[in-house]
């Protein structure tokens, strides 16, 4: 082993590995990620983090995942893991979809990493059946909101329709918002973006409940 360089020893390097890897996305951007350099950071040689992952792009689809999973985490958490009710349907649902909404301007970088296809860079040169595989936690969260939807309807609180295209509906919406909301904008005449979001998002809600006049010509 070259003098000066870390040996392999590690906790949970794997998990370290992908904070490590958030943390340098939201600093310095994913085209200036690399393994070499967070295994600096970790104090670990360079050939450790390819015991765990054997590209940048495996790394990349791991960062996802948890991207995924802590999204949907902070959905539940905000609209309660409780049994819904229908009294509370709407308000819990805002909640969650508020969240949404949060995470993507905390998380910058992470966010629009979640939403590329495949994830890693060099997805497309990838077999079908690898970026079937990395897109699989973004299909997991459409999934989730579309069992949101199917409570609300046996609550009688979402009006009749295909809960999975609703669904398509929904997370192409809360997208939107996001992204038009990450910063202001003179089109908002004053009104700061948190501000702007709890007006769609209102609008959302009332679509889905029927009590937005016209709705959104979903079936």
């Amino acid at each position: 082993m070259p003098a000066g360089e870390a040996p392999y020893h590690h906790g949970d390097l794997r998990a370290r590995l992908v904070e490590i890897a958030i943390d340098c996305i939201e600093t310095d951007g994913v085209s200036k990620l690399s393994l070499r350099k967070m295994a600096a950071k970790a104090g670990v040689s360079h050939n450790a983090p390819y015991m765990h992952f054997p590209s940048k792009d495996a790394l990349l689809d791991e960062v996802v995942t948890q991207g995924f999973a802590r999204l949907r985490s902070r959905i539940s958490d905000a609209g309660g893991r409780e049994t819904m009710a229908k009294g509370d349907w709407a308000d819990r649902v805002k909640s969650g979809f508020r969240a949404y909404v949060a995470f993507a301007r905390d998380h910058p970088g992470l966010y629009a990493l979640m939403h590329v296809p495949g994830s890693g860079q060099g997805a497309q040169d990838r077999p079908e059946a690898e970026a079937a595989d990395a897109d699989a936690p973004g299909t997991a969260t459409l999934r989730g909101l579309a069992a949101t939807l199917e409570v609300g309807q046996k609550l009688g609180r979402v009006r009749a329709g295909n809960t999975n295209e609703m669904a398509l509906w929904v997370w192409a919406t809360l997208h939107g918002i996001a992204s038009l909301t990450s910063d202001d904008r003179a089109a908002f005449e004053g009104r700061s973006p948190e501000a702007v979001a709890e007006t769609v998002l209102d609008c959302l809600i009332a679509a889905l409940t029927g009590e937005l006049r016209g709705g959104t010509g979903l079936t």
